[in-house]
């Protein structure tokens, strides 16, 4: 089965433009989406018309791949760039279209069956709920059979900055894309291009080379595709929510020393996941911890146990508790997450 992006009805771009968020930011043609939802049924013939016109063509408009970027403050008092996070937003008239494909997109994915099951994430029925439960299941299944889970939450600098265009074709022409699809995406991601705004200060105009277009649903689907072989190469099981990827092993406790040398082997292979998908393992940000009962922990002193789990050298930071899509998991059980939020 060859993919392919089907003429679009003005019905559906009807749809589109009543489901944005009439709130957001407006992007660089400084186009409010209030305005275009009120202005609906005058220019949702036209931009269907475009629409359509792009598909045909293989092309997408150069003034909708312009991003303006606007650093968040992630700290309370931020006092160097890397206490920030860059939102990117993009036109208002590209975001309906970039919102249509993806259904294309999504239906074949999940006809082909292209991602596994442990991939959530911009998916119908894999949500954050469904990643997070598949976790804890995992942990309970393994605490019942008197195995303790060592677990590595892996962070990767920059995901969606580090991501190659060229790679992110070769794995769609290879998951069946059709060649006038392919060509569209060339198209739309190439030359594209961002600032960066704070204010009414505007910094130089950047073309970006890497990466996927962040602020769209396309972008995320788009990476999900291309980290969907890091499952096939790993040594451990593995769940992932877009960038935020969580392998881990059970071990009875006196097999632990065994199961810390298959997750280095893991980390630290060659062939591993960073090297094939580009992306860089951040050693810095990247924890691990084992997890077991609290009866468990005490009987057999995991707490002062030590297990050297490294990567090139440095050895990643062992924590008792980490916060996953905004829940704090530890022990198998939601003490901390309760105390935290109250």
């Amino acid at each position: 089965m060859w993919v392919v992006v089907g003429r679009l009805e003005k019905q559906d771009v009807d749809q589109e433009i009543s489901k944005l968020r009439s709130d957001t930011s407006t992007g660089m043609d400084q186009i409010p989406v209030k305005f275009v939802k009120l202005a609906k049924d005058y220019i949702s013939g036209p931009r269907t018309h475009i629409i359509n016109r792009c598909i045909v063509t293989s092309s997408f408009p150069k003034r909708w791949k312009i991003a303006r970027n606007s650093p968040i403050p992630k700290v309370s008092e931020p006092r160097c760039d890397a206490d920030h996070r860059p939102v990117s937003i993009l036109p208002t008239l590209s975001k309906v279209f970039e919102r249509l494909v993806p259904h294309q997109l999504v239906e074949y994915i999940n006809e082909e069956a292209l991602l596994g099951p442990t991939i959530s994430g911009f998916r119908k029925g894999h949500s954050t709920i469904s990643f997070l439960l598949g976790i804890r299941d995992a942990l309970i299944r393994a605490s019942s059979r008197g195995e303790v889970t060592l677990m590595v939450c892996v962070d990767y600098s920059k995901a969606f900055d580090t991501v190659q265009f060229k790679s992110v074709l070769t794995k769609m022409h290879n998951l069946g894309f059709s060649k006038d699809f392919l060509l569209w995406m060339v198209d739309y991601l190439t030359d594209r291009r961002q600032l960066v705004q704070t204010d009414d200060r505007k910094s130089d105009m950047a073309t970006v080379e890497f990466g996927v277009p962040q602020g769209s649903i396309l972008g995320a689907v788009i990476f999900n595709l291309y980290v969907a072989d890091i499952q096939k190469e790993l040594r451990c099981d593995c769940y992932q929510y877009a960038d935020d990827t969580t392998f881990y092993v059970h071990s009875k406790p006196g097999d632990l020393d065994s199961s810390a040398g298959q997750i280095n082997k893991t980390i630290t292979s060659p062939k591993n996941y960073s090297t094939s998908c580009k992306l860089v393992l951040n050693p810095a940000k990247t924890t691990w911890m084992p997890i077991s009962t609290p009866q468990m922990s005490r009987y057999h002193s995991l707490e002062e146990r030590y297990l050297p789990i490294v990567f090139r050298d440095s050895a990643l930071k062992r924590i008792s508790c980490t916060k996953l899509l905004g829940v704090h998991i530890d022990h198998i059980s939601h003490g901390t997450h309760i105390w935290i939020l109250c």
